[in-house]
């Protein structure tokens, strides 16, 4: 029973995960489409092009598969020593 508990709780962290991920891309997806319009507005009336922005959705997506190539496996490894203790 125990096991099952532990097990549940693994699937709920990685859902909440996926979840995040999930509308972090649409709000990626919609930032990075509002700027390529910008971007086609500004190169037309010859401004400079450069969204920080751009920038700044990179990293985040960075940072965010980090953590998930990082943290799901310290989450399951943490889980199993727990399994040693029984």
């Amino acid at each position: 029973m125990i096991q099952y508990i532990e097990f549940y709780k693994i699937l709920v962290q990685t859902m909440y995960i996926r979840v995040y991920l999930a509308i972090l891309l649409i709000v990626l997806w919609f930032q990075l489409d509002v700027t390529e319009g910008m971007i086609g507005f500004h190169s037309m009336s010859g401004a400079h092009s450069f969204d920080p922005m751009i920038v700044i959705s990179v990293i985040l997506l960075i940072v965010i598969f980090l953590f998930l190539m990082v943290g799901i496996p310290i989450i399951k490894g943490y889980h199993q020593f727990d399994y040693d203790d029984d």
